[in-house]
């Protein structure tokens, strides 16, 4: 699974240190919260008012409070810390790597949301560079596809898989 291609593709608003967005002081201390005791349920209460980049469409979705059920299970998994410390360092990378995708040898499919505001410059970068790729781009979903969008998810992984079993190619 792809994700970014680090500080390559790091979002403008977060390069303007006047209006990058801040966590407010409440979600602060629920990460702290998490951290220390492994309880994220105010995680979940403070994301809900402050979604940002990677949220936003899951909490504006009529099935909100069943897809925040699913996120929340991802939470209960996840290792608070290390949560916290790939946040911190994501956009960091001084070598993104950008050379190595042409040098991936298997087909390769990317999933993008047509609102995931972060990574649309990474996934172009990735679609463009990646010898054998299949990019598809869902309509009126955000970060979270297989989430906001697990039909369209399943359908689009077990399809580029028939694909990749028949042809040994990402695309027909």
């Amino acid at each position: 699974m792809l994700t970014d291609t680090g500080s390559a593709t790091i979002p403008d608003y977060f390069l303007d240190e006047a209006n990058r967005p801040v966590p407010s002081e409440k979600l602060d201390a629920a990460w702290e919260k998490w951290i220390s005791t492994g309880s994220y349920e105010d995680v979940i209460k403070e994301m809900r008012k402050e979604p940002g980049p990677f949220l936003f469409k899951m909490e504006e979705h009529p099935n909100s409070n069943e897809m925040w059920k699913i996120y929340k299970g991802f939470l209960k998994h996840a290792d608070p810390q290390e949560f916290v410390r790939f946040n911190s360092t994501f956009y960091t990378d001084i070598n993104p790597r950008i050379r190595m995708l042409r040098k991936i040898k298997c087909p390769t499919l990317i999933l993008l949301g047509e609102d995931d505001i972060v990574f649309f410059k990474a996934s172009e970068i990735m679609a463009k560079r990646i010898p054998d790729v299949r990019y598809v781009i869902f309509d009126g979903v955000g970060h979270m596809t297989a989430i906001e969008s697990p039909e369209r998810t399943t359908k689009e992984i077990l399809d580029f898989l028939e694909t990749v079993n028949q042809t040994g190619k990402a695309n027909m």
